[in-house]
């Protein structure tokens, strides 16, 4: 019997040892059902780019903020086909003008659009008719950075150059002319009458310029009657929604 007895003894110490040995063993056991994960894996995922929002009202925007017949004076029109813009998104700057043309070239018939022209990224403008048929050219247009201040400079600069000169008249002659650029105050960051005036009898000509922040706005007297004074009253009209938001 105590063989017996042993015998069973030693076979559960066997079996305990074994039991100890598999407890013992802090080699973790393979999962056959879960791969090891891999670098891809447990990297970080690499940011999306984002596309900074536009600080640049497009031609929609400005388009948007020209006068309209319900907001014009009584009488007034819009000159059919007379709108333009350049829609959506912006356009690359082209080269400035203003620096190089002659005195004639930048001022005299000068319109809005074109006054504008320079460092421009987007544009909207129209024309306007009074009830006796005189028109007048309303032209925004949206700068990048700071080219709105810098056209403001660049306009200075070529009233500075030719405060007098000789403009081309539309016999083939020239004319001594003189340009002005007046501030305006109270309207916008920065306002300026620009006038042209020839001597002799010829018609001189009046912009208001209007920025607020990278929007300009341009409203010249064209063939109305308008004077200085009215012409201003009126531009501060037609500059009431800006600033212009992108």
């Amino acid at each position: 019997m105590r063989i017996k007895k042993a015998a069973a003894s030693a076979a559960a110490l066997a079996a305990c040892a074994l039991l100890l040995t598999a407890c013992n063993d802090d080699t973790p056991a393979a999962d056959s059902t879960t791969p090891p994960a891999s670098a891809s894996d447990t990297a970080t995922p690499a940011p999306v780019p984002t596309t900074p929002p536009p600080t640049t009202p497009d031609g929609d925007k400005l388009k948007a903020a020209l006068p309209t017949v319900a907001t014009l004076p009584s009488g007034w029109t819009v000159e059919k086909g007379s709108e333009a813009d350049s829609a959506n998104g912006l356009a690359d700057p082209d080269p400035a003008r203003l620096p190089t043309d002659t005195c004639n070239d930048a001022l005299t018939v000068v319109e809005p659009d074109d006054l504008l022209t320079d460092y421009r990224a987007s544009d909207a403008y129209e024309t306007i008719l009074d009830p006796m048929s005189s028109s007048q050219e309303v032209a925004f247009a949206g700068f990048e950075g700071d080219n709105a201040e810098k056209l403001i400079t660049t306009i200075k600069a070529v009233v500075k150059r030719c405060g007098t000169y000789e403009a081309n008249t539309g016999d083939s002659k020239k004319v001594t002319t003189t340009s002005t650029l007046t501030p305006v105050k109270d309207l916008g960051d920065e306002a300026y009458a620009l006038k042209v005036t020839p001597k002799g009898d010829y018609e001189s000509s009046t912009d208001i310029l209007v920025r607020s922040g990278n929007v300009i706005l341009c409203v010249d007297a064209g063939s109305s009657e308008l004077t200085e004074p009215e012409l201003i009253a009126q531009t501060r009209k037609f500059a009431a929604p800006m600033p212009i938001k992108p």
